[in-house]
């Protein structure tokens, strides 16, 4: 038989070696999992609060963040936008986008339920002999009744119906002294560089709880807009998406700005853009979440730490007796590694198990918004909350739980084990426990 030959057998050999002692290892290593119930149980319930604690918590966030910024889109910025590329940064007359074009843009993803297009400018506004300033939001009634939240927030009157007609906020109304039924004045800069004049009978009067929208805003219809403030047929300052679902924007905006057709002066802004507000708030309330979660990771770090510095003791003689019949330190350090997998994987199905079990009824039947904690809130704007919040599972930090948990508890399983490796067989056989 030549040398490669007999070096082939050697390797097999060694390789069928190998696998076995780790399948016995690993049978091993489960046995000595469960000879300290208790300890087992105590390190595992540690990961299962872990667990559920940042799974739970970020769910229900996510729930509730959510529909907040489903209720502040709603209210008047959308889901998405589309705007001049320019606009955003110099919002100038000139810098429209084409209606058709950019709606065309939203609606072939499939993912926006109501596209609208909007112009706005600022204006003189008088009633009367009473005048103040104001900005001018030329909508598409019929599409804006169906969605947006100022429509449903007039108090006084009717939202927009038809052409030369206005809505205005209450506090303007006071300032101005106006009712349903007078004329508002409207003076501001065309297109072109002239006058834009417009008068619209005010037929409702809204009240949002914002005092900047209820003191500066007034709506009119874009085909007023457009006539009054020189504008053309397909102008457009912005073309507004909303979707079902936030999730669903998302990828709808990803899906418009892929788009490689005409339009590369177009802008897509995500609700991420036009709420920065929510997502900084957002993003705080996760920091807390996350520290709070690493806080207690260090916490059953110790306790790992000190779970298995007990075991090492308590099985030294053991372990001396191992490496006196021919086992290798690394192969008991292997063993306690194989040891502190079974306890993580063990306290993280049941975290994630107890997870779902808390989150499933909640996520179905949601969860009764306490009334206590709008009474910071103006009225109107507590209105706007729904009765019931509902969590949504957080994939993230499932995988966030599973990574740190996995390894920090094989690190922390590893410090007291590295005293395998100055054990001397006759005297670990001879020590006392």
């Amino acid at each position: 038989m030549s040398e490669l030959a007999i070096g082939r057998q050697r390797e097999l050999k060694e390789n069928t070696r190998t696998s076995g002692l780790l399948v016995r290892l690993v049978q091993v290593s489960w046995r000595n999992v469960w000879r300290n119930r208790r300890r087992t149980l105590l390190t595992a319930g540690g990961i299962i609060f872990a667990v559920w604690l940042l799974v739970f918590m970020r769910s229900f966030q996510a729930g509730v963040f959510a529909e907040m910024t489903d209720i502040s889109a709603r209210a008047m910025p959308g889901h998405t936008q589309i705007q001049h590329s320019l606009y955003k940064e110099e919002p100038q007359m000139e810098h429209t986008v084409n209606e058709s074009l950019a709606e065309s843009r939203l609606v072939q993803t499939d993912r926006f339920e109501f596209v609208s297009a909007r112009l706005q400018g600022s204006a003189i506004l008088s009633v009367g002999d009473k005048s103040t300033a104001g900005m001018v939001l030329g909508v598409e009634p019929e599409v804006e009744t169906q969605w947006s939240g100022l429509a449903r927030d007039v108090k006084t009157g009717a939202y927009l119906v038809g052409g030369g007609e206005a809505v205005i906020g209450e506090v303007m109304a006071r300032n101005l002294g106006a009712k349903l039924g007078d004329d508002l004045i409207m003076l501001g800069t065309a297109k072109n560089g002239g006058i834009a004049a417009h008068a619209g009978r005010i037929v409702g009067i809204l009240r949002t709880g914002v005092s900047e929208v209820d003191r500066t805003l007034v709506q009119i219809p874009i085909a007023d807009f457009r006539e009054a403030w020189s504008m053309e047929a397909e102008d457009a300052h912005m073309v507004v998406g909303v979707s079902t679902t936030l999730l669903a924007s998302e990828y709808g905006t990803q899906l418009a700005r892929d788009d490689q057709g005409p339009g590369a002066e177009f802008s897509h802004l995500a609700w991420q853009d036009l709420l920065p507000e929510m997502v900084q708030m957002t993003e705080m309330k996760d920091v807390g979440t996350q520290v709070m979660f690493y806080f207690i990771c260090i916490i059953i770090g110790f306790s790992v730490i000190n779970a298995f510095m007990m075991l090492i003791y308590e099985r030294t003689n053991e372990m001396g007796v191992l490496l006196a019949l021919g086992m290798r330190p690394h192969q008991l350090l292997i063993q306690f590694q194989i040891e502190a997998f079974f306890i993580s994987s063990l306290g993280l199905v049941l975290g994630f198990a107890f997870t779902l079990i808390t989150l499933w009824p909640l996520k179905e039947f949601g969860i009764v918004f306490p009334e206590s904690l709008l009474e910071n809130y103006p009225p109107d704007f507590a209105t706007k909350f729904p009765e019931r919040l509902y969590p949504a599972f957080n994939w993230e930090s499932a995988r966030i739980a599973t990574v740190v948990i996995m390894l920090g508890v094989q690190f922390a399983a590893l410090i007291p084990s590295l005293r395998i490796f100055r054990l001397r067989p006759v005297e670990a056989i001879r020590a006392e426990n």
